[in-house]
Formats: C-alpha cells, sequence, structure tokens
C-alpha cells in the first residue's frame, strides 16, 4: 500500500495511515500486582453514560462486561430502541396537537411563539435517534481507538493511563436524569400540556444533558492523556535513556493521541446537533 510504513513497538504493531492497529494477545507485561487494567479503558469509565444513552434508545449497542461496546442490527438493544421510538411518537404527536388547538384558538403572537418553541423542543424527541443511528459506527469506532491508545501507552511508557472519570460519570448521569425528569413540572404549570406529552420533554431534557455531560469529560479525559504524555516524556529525557527507538515511538504515541482529539471534534459535531 502507497504511503505505508511499517512499525514495530515490541508485541505492538500497527500502520500509520489507518486507526485499526492490533495490539497482539501477548499481555505478558501486564502484572498480576497492578490495577486491573480493564477497568482504565475509556469504554468501562464512560458505561454510566454508555447506560444512559442506551436507556434512551440512542446508543442500541451491546456493552459486554470486558471489550468495547458493538453494533448488532438484530439484537435486543436494537428492538428496544425501535420501541421506545415508537412511544415518543406517540408522546410527540399528542403534544403536537395540542399546541396546534392552540395556536389556532389565541391570537396572542406572544403566546404563538411559545406553542412553537414547545414543540421544536418536543420534536427532538424524533430527531435525534436519527442522527445518532448515522453516527453510531462512530462512536463505536471512537471508544475502540481510546482502548487501543491506553495500551499502545502503557507499552512505550511503562505506566498506566488511569482516566478515574467513572464517579464523575456517575453523578453526571444522575444530575441529568433529576434535570430532564424536573421537565414533569409542566404539566402541573401549564394547562395544556397533557400527560402523555412529557415523555418527549423528559427525553429532550435528559439527552441535552447528558450528551454535554459527555462532551466535557472526554475533554478532560483528553487534556489528562496529553498531560500524562509529556509527563512520562520529560521524565524520559531527564533519565538520560534517550534514543532514536524511544523517540520513535513517543512520536507515534503523540500521533495516535491526535487522532483521538480530531476523532473527539467529529463526536462533539454530533452532540451539538444533537443538543440543537
Amino acid at each position: 500500500m502507497r504511503n505505508t510504513r511499517m512499525f514495530q513497538s515490541k508485541d505492538i504493531s500497527f500502520t500509520t495511515n489507518n486507526i485499526l492497529w492490533k495490539p497482539s494477545t501477548n499481555t505478558k507485561w501486564l502484572s498480576k500486582d497492578e490495577v486491573n487494567f480493564e477497568s482504565e479503558f475509556y469504554h468501562s469509565q464512560f458505561k454510566p453514560l454508555f447506560h444512559l444513552l442506551r436507556l434512551l434508545g440512542v446508543f442500541p449497542v451491546e456493552i459486554p462486561k470486558t471489550g468495547t461496546p458493538r453494533f448488532c442490527i438484530l439484537s435486543p438493544a436494537v428492538a428496544y430502541s425501535v420501541c421506545l421510538y415508537l412511544l415518543l411518537m406517540v408522546s410527540f404527536y399528542c403534544n403536537l396537537q395540542e399546541r396546534m388547538m392552540a395556536l389556532h384558538d389565541s391570537r396572542n403572537f406572544d403566546y404563538k411563539i411559545y406553542n412553537v418553541l414547545h414543540v421544536s423542543i418536543s420534536g427532538s424527541c424524533l430527531v435525534v435517534p436519527l442522527i445518532m443511528a448515522l453516527d453510531l459506527k462512530k462512536l463505536v469506532l471512537y471508544t475502540g481507538e481510546w482502548m487501543q491508545y491506553q495500551i499502545l501507552f502503557r507499552k512505550v511508557t511503562g505506566q498506566l493511563l488511569v482516566l478515574s472519570v467513572r464517579r464523575r460519570c456517575i453523578c453526571y448521569a444522575v444530575l441529568s436524569c433529576l434535570g430532564g425528569t424536573a421537565t414533569i413540572f409542566f404539566y402541573f404549570y401549564e394547562p395544556r400540556v397533557p400527560l402523555l406529552a412529557l415523555p418527549s420533554y423528559m427525553f429532550s431534557g435528559i439527552l441535552a444533558e447528558i450528551m454535554v455531560s459527555y462532551w466535557m469529560i472526554t475533554f478532560h479525559s483528553l487534556a489528562l492523556a496529553g498531560s500524562k504524555y509529556a509527563t512520562c516524556f520529560k521524565s524520559k529525557l531527564k533519565q538520560g535513556t534517550v534514543s532514536a527507538e524511544m523517540i520513535g515511538e513517543y512520536r507515534i504515541l503523540w500521533m495516535r493521541l491526535s487522532e483521538l482529539v480530531s476523532g473527539a471534534g467529529k463526536i462533539i459535531f454530533v452532540s451539538l446537533r444533537l443538543v440543537t
């Protein structure tokens, strides 16, 4: 293949022109006395947010106990997402019917704008799952890229890349649920909101908050990875153990981190489309 260079780094081999670099099955470098490396992977740390997105029906993937999330068209997760989408369609229809009646009866321009905004907010429950389905492959591949980077980081630097964001993900997931369920007060303070229209409001509120949370924690993880990389590289320089092989390995590690940052930009673009 043109413009392809093969690199060998101990037990890891990959090419510079693709992201499908695979670690070897030899994992003897993992000591039993070390932290459970599987629990430190990106997808393991972000499981609380992934499970909540899966519960909302916008992330219909299988999340195994070990390994990265994977998508299968014939799976219970996809069937659940389809059923939930149909329920949201009913909820949106009920809200749309009430709002159209209000627009027809009211002559107040401000109140008409208010009703249009309500329809737009509740209508996102129909648009978001479709947009998410188009970019689902990117999200799944991104989790795999993070795992491969963390394995490579361990091989090159000799240290674990510990993200330690699981508790933060749990807190953000709980706060997102609380903030989204607060929309139930529409039922008590807005007499024109039917009970069946509440699921669409709750869905939109929870999803907007959870996507912003995912955005913030992902950027935090990237900043942490960059800081850890710089610390390890400076430590090698101070030890005076610099070699051409080491410089090459760190350069490749930096390239993979740059790809993660670029991939995060695409994921954030998806998040912004979902929120807006």
